[in-house]
């Protein structure tokens, strides 16, 4: 109906940040040196309301458990871009001090980068696939049917009393077009299987997000970086996230 097929203006999704140190981080040295992670999830609504791009916790904070039991931190709101239907970036800051094993992290504004994907984008994206793997197939039984003439048992020829080739050989033009064909199918179909994530690879549900008229899935591991600080841009962790719904987290 008309109601389902119009863009919504919100989503609600449960963010999870994962963070902890991470290959080439420009981070300090003693920063989250130990190897622990500091988890943190909130409920996040994204809007695009009067042409703003808002991401915001719906609690306007977040919570987690340390060694003196539970502490709630203050967390303001940001802003969202989606770039070719698919690339998400968003930030969110935290205007307070986070401490968890050993990790500290704040004042400070974070930048979480993803990946956004609608069910129409994993239909065509398999689609594109199986197309390009049917050649890669093509190529394969060429070959195969190549070598099983040139390997076929030999045929008595009754006329010349002789033991005879069953199949002409392949001219060496035919045999490297064939190679090369199959070489090509290949390295296309790799390229292509690359552009589609494996179901483990994105969010278990999908759920709405402003603007967009299908449901979508996000990318599990997105990289999460810190701004400012004197750090530069220093990836501190990743992040999912699933859509708020009634099932249990």
């Amino acid at each position: 109906n008309m109601e389902t097929a119009m863009p919504t203006e919100w989503g609600g999704w449960r963010v999870a940040l994962n963070i902890g140190r991470e290959a080439f981080t420009t981070m300090p040295q003693q920063w989250a040196s130990s190897g622990a992670r500091f988890p943190l999830v909130m409920k996040c609504n994204f809007t695009n309301i009067d042409n703003a791009n808002v991401v915001r916790s719906i609690t306007d904070d977040v919570r987690y458990t340390a060694s003196g039991g539970e502490v709630i931190v203050p967390v303001e709101s940001g802003t969202w871009s989606l770039s070719n239907n698919r690339d998400l970036v968003y930030s969110l800051t935290f205007p307070e001090k986070l401490e968890r094993n050993g990790i500290e992290l704040g004042p400070c504004t974070i930048i979480c980068e993803g990946l956004l994907y609608t069910k129409k984008d994993l239909a065509d994206l398999d689609q594109e696939f199986y197309k390009v793997r049917s050649i890669t197939d093509e190529a394969n039984s060429e070959l195969k049917e190549m070598k099983r003439r040139k390997e076929a048992p030999r045929k008595w020829n009754s006329e010349e009393n002789v033991w005879e080739q069953r199949y002409k050989n392949e001219s060496p033009i035919s045999k490297v077009g064939k190679r090369f064909k199959q070489f090509l199918a290949e390295n296309d179909e790799k390229r292509q299987s690359k552009k589609r994530p494996f179901s483990s690879e994105l969010s278990l549900e999908s759920g709405q997000f402003p603007g967009i008229d299908d449901n979508v899935f996000i990318g599990k591991n997105g990289k999460i970086t810190l701004k400012g600080a004197g750090f530069g841009d220093a990836v501190i962790g990743t992040w999912g996230a699933e859509p708020i719904n009634d099932k249990p987290a």
